[in-house]
């Protein structure tokens, strides 16, 4: 049994007039995820909030997961013919789907489809406040309201989400991890965590969220945080040499011997040079061996991209710990960056778009530095749970997301304002000033690609207005112009 489709368009049409709109599932799957994250694109953007809408996503897909695991578990007492209001019957058959409640509603995918329970995800404005809904049509038995209110208090009397994360992620089903996590964002938010409540009542439990016009998102602040910072700020600014090259390749008058030659009087930066001429970014159909055949390959406008991009890298490398894979991942953004540049036909200045690729993760650098386990257990949940990019967990559990630490960064060397709002919004496109939204967009798609293909995000966690942008939002048309895009990968590097 499939699901109803649901119209999208006429659902963004009435909730942009006000009127309530809903969207209801038996099992969550891509198509009805994508529904909630473009109403919710669509409301946030009336509230002027839109700031707000990663951590969104995230709370309302937490909420909607508990609803649907609830589900999934009366199907299965169902289906074992046990009774799940006797006590002895519910704790015989929660221990013996211990290990495997975490996958319950995917394992039980077919009956979900089948079956009468469903979950509703309503979205309505009270007011000047958005109010979104969640709500499962069978009542909640007093054991799990128990559980899902001592959720709640831990996660309000925490200072962040770390704290808190160890004790609760073995515990068990019925308001665990989510709805802490989902604390922890609306904190984040600026949304008081007193406007989320769980109710049970005439056979329907329903998780209600209320978001207010006047959001005041709370500072956290980690001594992880607070050393990080304070390294941003000991950051040196660029080398004289780097200044002078690039004062040069803006001189009109300069010509590609000159500049080569002061390149190569610096034999580090010469190697550098000539290798991230090579790079995925800069690739130019030919293999470069010397500053000269660089700088003549790439032109002057890429040399000084490549100037910005050496120095920035050295200066990452010789003050925090190497990461290689960062480096890796930033040159295939940069790579992809460039093809959908090309395909697309875009006004911006394809150096720009290289650039931006290359340097977008400045940030993860300092991050990892600081503390490479917890950067690893961020990435761990992030996965596990579909969140639909680190970033919104970086803040709740550290103070500072990857991205706005790159964006310090980048206004600590006085990159150009293209840069730093690629940088800084490389993970929230819809962010991006108007002037700069092809740039963010680019940068933005090329990323999650790559990161599909590392196994950190799935097709469906890109913006749909991203998508439309670029004419892949029809079915098929986002996987299709991916698998081209790794073809021509590959024919590059052979």
């Amino acid at each position: 049994m499939k699901e109803t489709p649901m119209d999208t368009k006429n659902l963004i049409r009435r909730i942009s007039l006000r009127e309530p709109v809903s969207v209801e599932f038996r099992h969550m799957g891509d198509r009805a995820m994508n529904i909630v994250n473009s109403l919710l694109v669509k409301a946030l953007t009336m509230t002027d909030s839109l700031f707000i809408l990663n951590s969104m996503v995230t709370v309302v897909r937490e909420l909607a997961e508990n609803a649907q695991k609830a589900n999934a578990k009366r199907l299965l007492f169902r289906k074992l013919g046990r009774d799940i209001n006797n006590r002895e019957d519910y704790r015989a058959v929660m221990a013996e789907y211990a290990v495997k409640k975490k996958d319950l509603a995917q394992n039980m995918e077919s009956e979900l489809l089948a079956g009468d329970l469903k979950v509703t995800i309503n979205f309505r404005f009270e007011g000047d406040d958005f109010i979104v809904e969640v709500e499962n049509n069978v009542p909640a038995m007093e054991d799990e309201l128990e559980r899902v209110r001592l959720r709640l208090d831990r996660g309000m009397r925490s200072g962040h989400f770390m704290e808190v994360f160890g004790e609760i992620q073995d515990s068990s089903e019925g308001g665990g991890v989510g709805l802490v996590l989902a604390i922890f964002m609306l904190k984040n938010m600026g949304v008081d965590p007193k406007n989320l409540t769980v109710k049970s009542e005439r056979g329907v439990t329903v998780a209600a969220l209320r978001v207010p016009v006047n959001l005041k998102p709370q500072e956290i602040t980690t001594e992880i945080k607070r050393q990080i910072l304070g390294k941003i700020n000991g950051i040196p600014t660029f080398p004289k040499t780097i200044v002078k090259l690039i004062g040069l390749c803006d001189d009109p008058d300069s010509t590609i011997e000159a500049i080569a030659a002061t390149i190569e009087r610096d034999p580090a930066l010469a190697s550098d040079v000539v290798r991230l001429s090579n790079s995925a970014g800069f690739i130019s159909g030919k293999r470069v061996y010397n500053v000269v055949d660089a700088v003549k390959t790439i032109g002057l406008k890429n040399v000084r991209a490549l100037l910005m991009v050496s120095s920035a890298r050295s200066i990452m490398d010789s003050r925090y710990e190497k990461f290689e894979e960062i480096w890796e991942h930033c040159n295939n953004v940069s790579l992809y960056a460039r093809f959908i540049s090309q395909d697309y036909r875009l006004s911006v200045r394809v150096e720009n778009i290289v650039t931006a690729g290359l340097l977008h993760d400045l940030g993860m650098i300092g991050l990892l530095s600081a503390d490479l386990a917890l950067m690893q257990k961020i990435a761990a949940i992030t996965s596990d749970r579909k969140i639909i990019n680190s970033t919104v967990l970086e803040e709740v559990s550290i103070g500072i997301g990857h991205s706005a630490l790159g964006g310090l960064i980048a206004r600590r060397w006085n990159f150009p304002d293209y840069l730093i709002e690629a940088i800084q919004h490389h993970h929230s496109p819809l962010d991006a000033s108007e002037e700069f939204r092809d740039i963010v967009f680019t940068v933005y798609l090329a990323n999650m690609l790559v990161g599909i293909e590392e196994r950190k995000y799935e097709h469906p966690f890109i913006e749909e207005l991203v998508l439309e942008r670029f004419d892949l939002a029809a079915e098929g048309r986002l996987q299709s112009y991916h698998e081209k895009l790794k073809t021509r990968a590959g024919e590059a590097e052979e």
